[in-house]
């Protein structure tokens, strides 16, 4: 029937074209618009990066593409929010806002 191979005997059977389950048409669908998606970033970044590098637009713009690109490869800086005013931790567990 079969042969030993590695002391392990072959049998007829295994992946072979047609086998498995079908995919979902709705999951072949999903896959081809994030393919599509995908194409359509890289083209708007490809445009963000010609702006930036583009000598003839104006300065502003220019700079707005570079942070633009920096923002989406290393995020937003975060934001430092001050708080005016002293509470208590039994206001603030009391929800009384009031600073009197």
């Amino acid at each position: 029937m079969g042969e030993l191979t590695n002391g392990v005997k072959r049998t007829k059977g295994g992946a072979r074209a047609g086998a498995g389950r079908k995919p979902n048409p709705e999951t072949v669908l999903a896959r081809l618009a994030i393919a599509e998606l995908d194409e359509e970033a890289e083209k708007s970044v490809r445009f963000i990066v010609n702006l930036r590098n583009d000598q003839d637009a104006p300065m502003s713009l220019r700079f707005a593409a570079a942070q633009d690109i920096i923002n989406r490869r290393f995020g937003k800086p975060k934001q430092i929010q001050e708080v005016a005013g002293h509470m208590t931790l039994e206001q603030l567990l009391a929800g009384s806002w009031d600073n009197k």
